[in-house]
């Protein structure tokens, strides 16, 4: 897999075709080309891990990828004609194989983003089945449900090849794609969780620090290290950073399938996701931290990426991406994740309301009311990202309008459903719902006055307006890290916990 370079902006408007030509890599040399050829079959690797391991899919996906791989440097490279056997390879096709080991290549890092996430995983595709309850590695011989034949394999395949056919500019195409494959990991895994085999054994999983620990270790570093080289290919232009990425990218499908599948029952195995131990704790309150953990970095990266890219300081609106590329798309990118935590934030806050344990100086309906308004800003956020402010101005405005609005009112309602919010244990949480509600009501008369739509003749700088903007969306982020105790608590002695033991309570305040 290999990021192309890219030219002028204008010259994909007048000349698509040439634009994308020159956008393909030639490499220099034939033994640079040889080089990316071997390592392209490294993959040979996965493919080899998963054959034996019976998962024929995921051998056959990885198969594809090492002959669309080494066609693609061969053909680029001219490596038939350089070695004597045959004449240059002909554009076009250089340009469909360049699609095709794109497309082949993002659909390989969406699989394995499935199989550690749950979705691929044969072990969480068959959760709490009997059958798999007494031999766990029975799962390895059942062919996949329905519901996961189509969410993670049937549905991404028809996308990625509508969008190969259908994508307009080759400079965008990179972050048009990781947006694409962003979309289409959380809803796979929304969808696969929430399904009605699976809902009443998410939380076993989902809950535990053993999922997250192998998420972190076998999909979150590596990538990061992966981006690192993929940058350092990208501005350095070098083959042997190609093959490098080529080896990294191997190593890490073989990692992620074989903890993946690793045997059930060792407890020092990443793999035992949903063991009872005091070694596997509930970290719920954790969770409630994701949504700072990728709405922060977001903001952040973004504003920082629009400078280094405009190179000046320019006070750019995170709530109108387009107008700041490429920080737009990170904003995107990031956004995305950041709703998804925010709407499980609100079902963990709203699961402390159970009718069992409800508090009497607690206002269980406020709380309720107060999470399904949340729910409905997120539906609102999502609808803000999908909808290009550039096209529909107005449409984008009353979008974001109504997430910050609802978002505003259902920090204030869940916080208020304690009779007494300014109580000890709830006052920092009181204190930040109300900072939240000034700051985004303040947002909101800035926007309307510098936008004119009150006519005025107030000159408002526009950097107030981008700093109530970031402070407003800053603020919400962390308003769920507030519910931690609660959360934690309430998790902690839920059914499906309880036989964890009295003595395993220690533990689970020690990784909170």
């Amino acid at each position: 897999m290999v990021i192309t370079k890219t030219v002028p902006s204008d010259a994909f408007a007048v000349q698509p075709l040439i634009a994308f030509d020159s956008s393909l890599p030639r490499s220099s040399d034939e033994s640079a080309v040889l080089l990316l050829v071997c390592t392209s079959l490294f993959f040979l690797v996965p493919a080899r891990t998963s054959f034996l391991l019976g998962r024929l899919w995921h051998a056959w996906v990885f198969l594809l990828l090492v002959f669309t791989c080494v066609a693609y440097h061969a053909c680029n490279g001219d490596l038939h004609s350089r070695l004597g056997v045959g004449g240059s390879c002909p554009d076009e096709m250089r340009q469909l194989l360049t699609l095709i080991h794109h497309g082949v290549a993002y659909f390989c890092l969406l699989q394995m983003a499935y199989l550690v996430l749950g979705p691929e995983d044969p072990h969480m595709q068959w959760i709490d089945h009997p059958v798999v309850l007494d031999t766990p590695r029975s799962a390895l011989a059942m062919a996949p449900p329905v519901d996961v034949l189509v969410i993670s394999r049937i549905l991404p395949t028809i996308t990625i090849v509508c969008f190969l056919g259908a994508f307009s500019s080759w400079e965008d195409f990179h972050w048009q794609m990781i947006i694409l494959l962003d979309v289409l990991v959380l809803f796979g895994c929304s969808v696969f969780w929430l399904h009605r085999d699976r809902r009443a054994s998410m939380p076993k999983v989902l809950l535990r620090i053993r999922f997250w620990r192998r998420l972190w270790n076998h999909c979150a570093v590596p990538l990061f290290l992966s981006t690192f080289i993929l940058v350092v290919m990208a501005g350095t232009d070098s083959d042997v950073m190609h093959s490098v990425w080529h080896v990294i990218l191997s190593a890490v499908a073989v990692s992620i399938i074989r903890v993946v599948h690793h045997k059930r029952g060792d407890l020092r195995s990443e793999s035992e996701v949903t063991n009872v131990s005091p070694q596997n704790p509930v970290v719920a309150r954790v969770l409630l931290g994701s949504v700072a953990m990728f709405g922060l970095p977001t903001l952040l990266l973004s504003l920082i990426i629009d400078w280094w890219s405009v190179g000046y300081w320019r006070w750019p609106m995170v709530s109108k991406p387009t107008h700041q590329r490429p920080g737009g798309y990170f904003v995107a990118i990031g956004a995305l994740p950041t709703l998804v935590a925010q709407a499980v934030a609100f079902w963990l806050i709203g699961s402390t309301s159970d009718s069992s344990h409800t508090c009497p100086e607690e206002i269980a309906l406020s709380k309720r009311f107060g999470c399904l308004i949340g729910y409905v800003s997120v539906a609102f956020g999502m609808l803000t990202i999908a909808i290009q402010d550039s096209v529909f101005p107005t449409m984008h405005t009353l979008c974001m309008i109504v997430f910050l609005c609802s978002m505003m009112v259902a920090t204030l309602l869940t916080t208020l459903s304690a009779k007494n919010p300014f109580a000890s244990s709830t006052r920092v949480r009181c204190i930040l719902s109300l900072t939240i509600f000034i700051s985004v009501l303040g947002f909101l008369m800035l926007l309307i006055l510098v936008q004119q739509y009150v006519p005025n003749s107030y000159s408002i700088p526009r950097s107030l307006l981008a700093m109530s903007e970031y402070t407003a969306l800053a603020l919400q982020t962390i308003w769920p890290v507030t519910w931690g105790p609660e959360v934690q608590a309430r998790w902690q002695t839920h059914k499906i916990f309880r036989s964890f033991g009295s003595r395993s309570v220690g533990n689970y305040e020690r990784w909170a």
